[in-house]
C-alpha cells in the first residue's frame, strides 16, 4: 500500500511540476503580448500624431490655393509663412 502511495505521490509531483512549467511559458507569453501590444500602441499613437500634423498641412496648402486663386496676397502671405513655420 505505501508503494502505491509513493508511485502515486511521485506521479502527482510529476503532474505539479508540468503545470508549474506550463504556467511559466504562459506568464511569459502573456508578458511578450504585453510588450507588443505597447509597442503597438505607441507607434499607433505617433502616427495618429503625424497624421493630424500631415492633415493641418494640407488644409493650409488648400488655404494657400484659394487666396491665390482669390488673389489675396496677404492671405497667402500669412498662410504661407504659417505653412513654413510647421515645416520648421
Amino acid at each position: 500500500m505505501s508503494r502505491r502511495i509513493t508511485s502515486e505521490m511521485v506521479e502527482i509531483r510529476g503532474g505539479q511540476k508540468r503545470i508549474e512549467e506550463g504556467q511559466k511559458e504562459v506568464r511569459g507569453t502573456i508578458k511578450e503580448i504585453r510588450k507588443e501590444s505597447n509597442k503597438l500602441k505607441r507607434d499607433t499613437d505617433l502616427l495618429t500624431k503625424q497624421s493630424a500634423a500631415n492633415q493641418l498641412r494640407l488644409d493650409l496648402m488648400f488655404e494657400i490655393v484659394k487666396a491665390r486663386a482669390e488673389n489675396d496676397s496677404a492671405k497667402d502671405a500669412r498662410l504661407t509663412q504659417t505653412l513654413r513655420e510647421l515645416m520648421a
